[in-house]
């Protein structure tokens, strides 16, 4: 996995994007499918702690594997955890150049994954601003394919939010997080 040379999460110095799309990333070979797996989760849900997890594998190189706090409190919810995790994902990948390649993105967020197709409309709550956000980048990407999926099949994303959450002391145990699907 590649690791950054300092410490801000979620930047990458033209150095580091350098070294990343030299170690990991062939351009000129275009069969290999991008892989993105993403969640979010809140507890409580909603105004409480938010994280999300991503994935991300091109071929069997693993590009990306993290959970990220995203906050605590007033406007906190699982809707927006998992568009943060979304937005992660397609900053992740404009960042070091894939807006050309073909990539497909799974989650077990119906609403997301629903949102994102066009089939449902983005009404409000306190998503809708991130919601716009990601629909926003996605336009940058030339083929991007989003995918529902169950919640087993989204265990290791999951397991990176929760594990966020727990670094942070607002759940002290793994099995006092319930994760919420509320529209909020």
């Amino acid at each position: 996995m590649f690791e950054l040379s300092d410490t801000r999460r979620g930047f990458l110095a033209w150095e580091d994007m350098l070294r990343f799309k030299l170690k990991f990333l062939d351009n000129n070979k275009t069969d290999n499918l991008i892989e993105v797996d993403f969640d979010g989760a809140c507890w409580p849900n909603p105004n409480g702690a938010a994280s999300c997890g991503c994935y991300i594998r091109d071929g069997d190189k693993t590009l990306l594997r993290e959970g990220t706090f995203i906050g605590s409190g007033d406007g906190m919810s699982s809707n927006l955890a998992e568009y943060r995790g979304l937005i992660r994902a397609l900053e992740f990948l404009r960042q070091v150049g894939c807006l050309d390649r073909q990539i497909v993105i799974r989650s077990d967020s119906k609403l997301v994954i629903q949102q994102m197709l066009g089939k449902w409309k983005i009404k409000g709550g306190l998503y809708a601003e991130v919601a716009r956000w990601a629909q926003e980048i996605a336009t940058e990407f030339e083929n991007l394919t989003f995918e529902w999926v169950r919640r087993e099949e989204n265990e290791i994303c999951d397991s990176l939010a929760e594990d966020a959450l727990s670094a942070t002391n607002v759940i002290n145990n793994k099995k006092d997080h319930v994760k919420g699907d509320t529209n909020e």
